[in-house]
């Protein structure tokens, strides 16, 4: 027969435990970072445990395609609204996704800045044969 004191420790020392490893695997973040890209898609999936679900395009292929979670309500409405344009998101990672599907929790996020001088169109100043014109005048 065993002792009233294995009876009482064993269940708080598992208890213990486990309260410690589902603080490591889902609220410890490992890793922070910020992605900028192409907000291409951003859903609300779920039933029982709704998260936010988002992807967003960092280039063109497979590879540069990133899948981010946002869990606060607020944040994912703003992010909801601006969807197609292009942001910069800040991150927490975490070993385990649950009930999240990605590891990647978002926790805040900007519109990227239209201004930047990083390649592509955004950072050109075109001129128009009227403009042109009334530069040689």
């Amino acid at each position: 027969m065993k002792s009233w004191k294995f009876k009482i420790l064993f269940p708080i020392i598992v208890l213990t435990g486990l309260v410690i490893a589902k603080y490591i695997m889902w609220d410890y973040p490992t890793s922070s970072g910020k992605r900028v890209g192409n907000l291409t898609k951003f859903s609300k999936k779920g039933k029982l445990l709704p998260t936010w679900e988002g992807t967003i395009d960092e280039g063109s292929g497979d590879k540069l395609t990133s899948y981010f979670s946002v869990s606060n309500e607020e944040l994912a409405q703003e992010l909801y609204n601006y969807e197609g344009k292009e942001v910069v998101i800040y991150y927490d990672q975490y070993i385990m996704g649950w009930p999240r599907e990605t590891k990647y929790d978002i926790t805040s996020w900007k519109p990227k800045d239209a201004n930047s001088m990083s390649g592509g169109v955004s950072g050109c100043l075109l001129y128009t044969s009227d403009a042109a014109d009334e530069e040689d005048s």
